[in-house]
């Protein structure tokens, strides 16, 4: 946050999309959805509009083109009328900047359609806007390549890293920013400090990690095997589930529709699955919750995984959903 207040200081107004997850800090949790994420800070708050997100598979309308054109209307209606907030009469935009992530993972699992957050990155950088995109989950090649933001048109201005650069091993982040953002005039050394900054271990970690994918022979080929292997388990879920009414997998991440709230319920089910009869020494496996779909079951499965690993993650979660269905149905 510091270092685009250097250049916008005069704007307050932030841009998220429905859904959003960015934190769970007194400033971070500003701009995530739930306001859970907010409620123990009190009433303080910082300005903040959220526009409607595609995932056209849980709205009213029976195809992604017309509900995606619904959308652009809504941010074309909120971008150029003093109605909706974000510019003056005058026109003038009081926005700082529009922040996303790539790929909507608290939210339920959703990649936007490529297009509408095209367009709207470019209605926002001519409201003179930063573009930042949030890379915390979908960066270091969890959709497939090294930044989700790759898989779209666009440079942001700033990119905001954390997590799998230690894979998950010590808390570490990262920003990388356009020149001037973090030029010396505007970030000078000192600007940003804590107490146990510059953690060695949090180093040495992502020092690692970066060596690993770096040196990674087949890291592409190996990771579009994974997607692939997420796609073929899922549609054997498909067609024998009558709980699943879609599925998704890009690179190593993947969603499971449900036709009712009970993701919660068929990861209590993944946990124990094989608990009498282990499958390969495995018991059950564990599955994400989104956070905030209750609908939404997800998988984020290292990048890694063996054939073997694969075959077994499958077994577990086509024999978890067949005991969801009998439960359930």
């Amino acid at each position: 946050m510091s270092a685009f207040r250097q250049t916008q200081r005069r704007k307050s107004l932030f841009v998220v999309f429905e859904g959003g997850y960015h934190g769970r800090s007194v400033y971070t949790s500003q701009f995530s959805a739930s306001h859970r994420y907010r409620a123990l800070i009190g009433d303080w708050r910082v300005p903040v509009i959220r526009l409607p997100y595609p995932d056209w598979e849980q709205s009213k309308f029976k195809d992604s083109r017309t509900y995606y054109n619904y959308c652009l209307d809504t941010v074309n209606r909120l971008t150029t009328s003093e109605v909706g907030g974000i510019v003056t009469r005058n026109g003038d935009p009081d926005i700082a900047a529009f922040m996303f992530e790539p790929l909507l993972n608290a939210g339920g699992i959703v990649k936007p359609d490529k297009k509408y957050l095209e367009k709207l990155v470019k209605i926002f950088r001519k409201l003179k806007a930063l573009i930042i995109v949030d890379e915390v989950f979908c960066g270091f090649f969890r959709t497939g390549k090294m930044f989700g933001f790759q898989h779209y048109d666009f440079i942001p201005d700033i990119v905001v890293m954390s997590k799998a650069i230690t894979n998950g091993i010590s808390p570490l982040s990262c920003v990388w920013a356009k020149n001037p953002l973090l030029s010396y005039n505007n970030f000078p050394p000192g600007t940003h400090s804590a107490t146990f900054i510059n953690n060695p271990l949090a180093l040495s970690a992502a020092d690692t990690v970066l060596d690993r994918f770096e040196h990674w022979k087949d890291r592409d080929s190996d990771i579009k095997k994974l997607e692939n292997s997420l796609n073929q388990i899922f549609t054997i879920i498909k067609e024998r589930s009558k709980l699943v009414k879609s599925t998704f997998a890009l690179g190593g991440v993947g969603r499971l529709l449900l036709r009712g709230n009970f993701a919660g319920k068929v990861l209590d089910i993944a946990r124990t699955i094989a608990y009498k009869k282990p499958v390969e020494g495995y018991h059950g496996i564990i599955l994400a919750s989104t956070g905030m779909a209750s609908n939404v079951v997800a998988l984020n499965p290292p990048l890694n995984l063996t054939e073997k690993e694969k075959s077994i993650m499958g077994k577990l979660l086509i024999s978890a959903f067949a005991k969801a269905d009998k439960m359930f149905l």
